[in-house]
């Protein structure tokens, strides 16, 4: 996927460890400071911007899984926190 090695090497640590290796920088707070600067609203809904960030990293994350169990697990993900 990245013709750099060293890159390659943490996108594939980054996918053994699973979408909890960001909980702790993607934080709500980051999210919202985010949405304020770009001046997209923050609404509760289950596409809301937090959700759709969290999906695109999941997705990214695992390739191989379809939709479904990229988003189940990732709700519940969301869930635990």
């Amino acid at each position: 996927m990245f013709r750099d090695e060293r890159r390659c090497d943490v996108w594939e640590e980054m996918r053994q460890h699973g979408i909890r290796t960001c909980t702790n920088k993607i934080t709500p707070g980051v999210l919202a400071d985010a949405a304020k600067r770009t001046g997209v609203g923050l609404v509760k809904s289950p596409l809301c911007l937090g959700n759709l960030v969290w999906l695109g990293i999941a997705a990214a994350l695992h390739i191989k899984s379809d939709f479904a169990n990229v988003l189940t697990a990732t709700l519940k993900v969301l869930e635990d926190q």
